[in-house]
């Protein structure tokens, strides 16, 4: 859990978070896998710092972002 998730097009889309397995003993194959898409993660990011009031960090993370647009 925690690599990088990427779609088709080789963009990064989340972190993964679990996985069903299957294969009596060991569990050697995957029936479906989860990931907490990376936008998600990063606006609960973004509203903890509003809420926290770190108004600094907030500025710093709107510059690193400015010209991106998937963010």
């Amino acid at each position: 859990s925690g690599s990088p998730v990427f779609d088709a097009h080789g963009q990064l889309f989340g972190l993964h978070t679990a996985g069903f397995g299957y294969g009596y003993p060991k569990m050697i194959n995957s029936v479906i896998e989860f990931a907490q898409p990376l936008l998600t993660i990063f606006e609960k990011f973004v509203c903890n710092l509003k809420e926290s009031g770190n108004t600094q960090m907030l500025d710093r993370v709107k510059e690193a972002v400015a010209d991106n647009d998937k963010l």
